[in-house]
């Protein structure tokens, strides 16, 4: 991977030395990662004696340097902040920020809740402040320092960092060393389409990675390493598990949810949820539920409007896309339709926003890569999501026809069912499917080719060069119809 090239503005005879450092501390890819590499500096009329130490070492381009921010005799509400500016607008909406900061005593992390960070572009304020919680740090190995990264919704070309006195002590003081943006997929695993109202990757943590940071809250999830992508959600224990959002704000016009299941063999009574005050997102072993349920006047409707699809039972991940807009309920397994219901009452009103609590429960089931949108999703979009691009197998014309929807699928239809799955070496196709010449690809996830074969039976094995990572397997019959599934590779 190449090294990433400050832009900065330094005298010549300090650029060795600056290529040196930099060289040796940043492997980020330089056509993707801007660094901040001017500054301004504010504070407010209460904070009387506050001070900017180094007001230019944040964006020096130099890594171990830093630009500190003093408390002074500071009343309540006071606050000091630095502005950093990037080289340029940012606009897209695969962008992240980082920033990078320690406490000014180099050891207490006791400043954390008193530090708050928004964006803006030139001459617009994008409204975004976040004020940063004590979890959402990570502690760069063997230092002091605090790495926060966040996504915005608006474009932007500067991120301003506050220190606010509150509860402070007199003096207390933060370290800035800087910031950079990087754009960046939502997700390694899953191609999130662009503005994700919510992502919550469910490992080992229950928070939002999307722009809003609408964290969940909960005191007893627990994972597993069986998953789509890193850690996933678990619960085999009668009773069931829940996290909570507490400020959730659905458009009523259209919404979209999608995640990844697997049932646990063994258990009875699995169900994955996610519930706002106008959705319900409800999966089953055998079948996923999807309702509108508030009327106009925000009340639960008797007999809300739902679409409802069959599950096939399996050993391996299922992707569930609920799918809502013009009115109309849509349910997608493993990227193909599987129901639909438009049944919408005139007097139900698709208007406006209705905000409220979410929440996700979990029994006896393994959930996987929550996204949550405030929008409709295309059908090709719903396929990137479920690893099913039209254009991931492109040697074969057919696949892309067989794999649009037509109205009259019934569910499970065209779904690949293999076990195990994740898979180590050997696995097994499953159901009626004629294997007889007919080829199947493994691709992974930006549609490369890594292994074809004519199988000559329904048991196959993967090449030892297969890595560990999730792919997508097709299937073509020699009547060209196409079978596909999500296939998560351990080693």
């Amino acid at each position: 991977m190449m090294n990433t090239l400050y832009m900065k503005q330094v005298p010549l005879k300090w650029a060795l030395p600056a290529l040196i450092l930099l060289f040796s501390h940043f492997s980020l890819s330089a056509q993707d990662t801007l660094y901040a590499n001017s500054q301004l500096t504010n504070s407010n009329g209460l904070c009387l004696t506050c001070r900017v130490l180094d007001r230019n070492n944040a964006v020096n381009g130099y890594h171990n340097d830093y630009t500190t921010l003093l408390l002074g005799a500071s009343l309540l509400g006071a606050g000091i902040s630095q502005t950093l500016i990037f080289p340029k607008l940012q606009t897209d909406p695969n962008a992240e920020i980082t920033i990078e900061i320690a406490n000014n005593d180099g050891l207490s992390i006791s400043l954390l809740g008193s530090v708050s960070v928004t964006t803006a572009s030139p001459g617009d304020y994008n409204s975004d402040r976040y004020i940063i919680a004590d979890d959402d740090f990570e502690r760069k190995p063997n230092s002091n320092r605090l790495t926060y990264t966040f996504r915005t919704r608006k474009p932007f070309d500067r991120v301003t960092i506050q220190l606010n006195a509150g509860l402070l002590a007199l003096g207390s003081g933060l370290r800035i060393y800087g910031a950079y943006t990087a754009v960046r997929p939502l997700s390694n695993c899953i191609e999130a389409p662009a503005d994700v109202y919510a992502y919550y990757p469910l490992d080992s943590t229950v928070k939002d990675l999307g722009p809003r940071r609408l964290h969940g809250i909960t005191g007893n999830m627990a994972y597993t390493a069986d998953a789509v992508c890193d850690l996933a959600a678990i619960d085999s224990f009668a009773g069931g598990k829940q996290f909570l959002v507490p400020a959730f704000t659905m458009a009523d016009s259209a919404a979209a949810f999608s995640v990844w299941v697997k049932k646990l063999p063994g258990q009875q009574g699995g169900k994955v949820s996610f519930a706002t005050n106008k959705y319900t997102f409800e999966i089953s072993p055998d079948e996923a539920i999807f309702r509108y349920q508030l009327n106009f006047s925000e009340e639960i409707l008797a007999t809300p409007p739902k679409a409802s699809a069959q599950l096939y039972s399996d050993t391996g991940y299922t992707h569930i896309t609920a799918n809502y807009g013009d009115r109309k309920l849509d349910i997608y397994i493993n990227g193909v339709w599987a129901a639909s219901s438009d049944k919408m009452e005139p007097y139900i009103s698709t208007s406006g926003m209705t905000a409220g609590p979410a929440v996700f429960r979990i029994k006896n089931m393994i959930a996987d890569e929550l996204t949550v949108y405030n929008r409709a999703l295309s059908f090709a979009e719903i396929q990137r999501l479920a690893g099913q691009q039209d254009d991931s197998v492109t040697t074969l014309p057919a696949a892309a026809a067989s794999l649009t929807p037509t109205g009259h699928l019934s569910s499970g239809k065209n779904i690949l069912t293999i076990a195990p799955n994740p898979v180590s070496g050997s696995f097994r196709i499953h159901g009626d499917i004629p294997i007889e010449n007919s080829i199947l690809i493994l691709t992974d996830l930006s549609g490369r080719e890594v292994f074809r074969t004519s199988p000559a039976s329904a048991t196959l094995t993967l090449p030892a060069n297969v890595s560990p990572g999730v792919y997508v397997l097709r299937l073509r019959t020699k009547e060209g119809k196409m079978y596909g599934a999500k296939l998560v590779v351990h080693r």
